[in-house]
């Protein structure tokens, strides 16, 4: 004898626990938050286990939180997301400096992944002395909330800001200043070291497999005589430099 189940029993017995959702909060609304290792650290390598059980330790009351939010880990960017509906919770996230996993400390960044009712406009102009605590006071729009300025990139003159809303505003004062509001294209985070797409070098979770920009292969810039060849993109494999 077996004993057969249907496809709709099967689904519900695997269905995953959902997410609790904050008390009188907008039904999808939640935030993310994403936590970017500091040093060469392969994310993917992590065990789901020790990174739960290290975000888990850094929550006080964690018994009270238990199911208010989830991990996700992304193999592309080499980040680790973390969802929640609770903003205190997304506030304690955006604060860690540090992961503690049996094996070792891991520093990193974090910052708040934009949601569908958010977007992001440059400035140009700022003073490249000003860091994110003096920049955002100092900026006003009078059509838009901004949730958050910073530099982009040490000594930077130009500002990455966050609005609320679907467009950006077409101008705001910076220290009593008109400046307007560019549109911000992100580029591609190309790796300068193993040429892969969505991290930096400093962070480069691939050690051992530094990449030549010419022809893809693995070995060092200029050896095994690539110059002499076509390049060879390492992502699309097109007729270019990665």
């Amino acid at each position: 004898w077996s004993t057969v189940v249907s496809r709709g029993a099967r689904k519900k017995v695997i269905a995953p626990t959902p997410m609790k959702k904050q008390p009188g909060g907008d039904g999808d609304k939640h935030d993310t938050v994403i936590l970017r290792p500091r040093e060469r650290v392969r994310v993917t390598e992590l065990s789901p286990k020790d990174l739960k059980t290290a975000l888990s330790k850094s929550i006080d009351n964690h018994s009270k939180y238990k199911r208010c939010y989830r991990i996700r880990i992304q193999e592309v960017t080499n980040t680790i997301a973390v969802d929640t509906f609770l903003p205190e919770l997304a506030e304690h996230f955006l604060k860690l400096k540090t992961i503690r996993t049996p094996d070792k400390e891991i520093s990193v960044s974090t910052y708040l992944a934009l949601n569908g009712n958010q977007v992001r406009g440059v400035i140009y102009g700022i003073d490249p002395t000003d860091d994110p605590e003096n920049l955002l006071p100092n900026l006003v729009s009078t059509t838009h909330w901004i949730l958050e300025a910073r530099p982009m990139g040490k000594n930077s003159k130009t500002a990455l800001i966050t609005f609320e809303g679907k467009r950006t505003p077409r101008y705001v004062t910076y220290y009593d200043c008109m400046r307007q509001v560019c549109a911000y294209r992100p580029r591609a985070v190309v790796c300068t070291h193993c040429h892969a797409i969505g991290h930096k070098a400093d962070i480069c979770p691939n050690e051992e497999e530094q990449r030549c920009p010419d022809c893809g292969r693995e070995h060092v810039h200029g050896e095994d005589g690539c110059m002499d060849t076509s390049p060879q993109c390492k992502n699309c494999k097109g007729a270019h430099l990665a």
